[in-house]
């Protein structure tokens, strides 16, 4: 499975609401110049774990 079937079914997987999911994996797919019709899983991983580090550290840096 890859592209487009991929992030639905990612999105639908989850408790969290699919519409604004799927528009942040769109957003981070696009930014990292990949094509949502051909993304797969393992670009989806290496993207979302990117995504992961610099949430923590943006929230590391707002702690005193």
């Amino acid at each position: 499975m890859q592209g487009r079937n991929l992030i639905k079914e990612i999105c639908s997987s989850t408790d969290l609401p699919e519409e604004l999911l799927e528009k942040e994996l769109l957003a981070l797919i696009d930014s990292s110049n990949l094509n949502s019709e051909t993304v797969t899983l393992e670009n989806l991983r290496d993207l979302l774990s990117l995504y992961l580090q610099d949430v923590l550290l943006e929230a590391k840096s707002t702690l005193p």
